[in-house]
């Protein structure tokens, strides 16, 4: 991860090379012959039924037997482009700022600038018998105590977000991931592609931006992907400005 990159460099990027869409393709039709559509999902289930295999079940597409779920437009600003967020978090970063208003300021520009069904920043906790990662802000369809239920024991394990922070490498996960989360957090990904973005310095982890988009939607393209890296670089510089002031 580049969490030192120079805040002119990125924003040389951001503002010269983003070019996100205001809005993303609408929802897919529903199927027009639902009489059709129970006929194939029968047949689909008796013959994994007889298979035996669990396995394909796993694999279905949106269209099979789970039926059709119409999804609402996610939320992109109609008023500002990503490169407007851009602006206004570089126009913070330059001079006096408190922590907790940019973050989300910053939260608010991946929500509604790049897009997602919701974000949340966590941040490492360190306490006597074990090291937690906590959800502190949220943006999205998530309540203070779907923030505060967010929460993951980082010794060490199988799950990925301890693995994306050991390693401070920025995660994608498809829906309905076996083992890639622990019992306490599969309420909360259930029919979510995730998408783990750790906040490290000098490759130690300190925290981590955790975006989601319901199952269905568009996956994130190069360009997205660029933006919302962007915006975590964002975090980083300001927690060097403001630990750089405290010395």
């Amino acid at each position: 991860m580049e969490a030192s990159e120079d805040i002119s460099e990125s924003i040389r990027y951001g503002l010269s090379k983003l070019k996100i869409r205001s809005r993303l393709r609408g929802i897919e039709e529903a199927i027009k012959d639902p009489e059709s559509a129970a006929k194939k999902k029968k047949k689909k289930v008796q013959e994994t039924e007889s298979k035996g295999d669990s396995g394909e079940r796993g694999k279905e597409t949106e269209e099979a037997e789970d039926g059709i779920q119409e999804l609402d437009e996610l939320p992109i600003s109609q008023d500002k482009s990503i490169n407007d967020f851009i602006h206004d978090i570089t126009e913070t970063l330059m001079g006096p700022f408190n922590l907790n208003d940019f973050y989300i300021n910053l939260l608010e520009g991946l929500y509604r600038g790049i897009g997602f069904d919701r974000v949340l920043l966590a941040v490492i906790s360190v306490q006597p018998t074990r090291r937690v990662l906590v959800g502190r802000f949220g943006l999205g369809d998530i309540d203070p105590a779907g923030i505060a239920r967010f929460e993951h024991d980082l010794a060490p394990s199988g799950y990925i977000i301890p693995k994306a922070l050991k390693a401070c490498k920025d995660m994608a996960i498809p829906p309905n991931t076996l083992d890639a989360f622990p019992e306490s957090l599969k309420f909360f990904v259930k029919d979510r592609t995730v998408y783990l973005f750790p906040i490290c310095l000098d490759d130690k982890p300190i925290g981590m931006i955790y975006l989601d988009r319901k199952k269905g939607r568009p996956k994130l393209d190069s360009n997205r992907i660029k933006a919302t890296r962007l915006f975590r670089d964002f975090a980083v510089m300001a927690i060097r400005k403001l630990r750089s002031r405290k010395q």
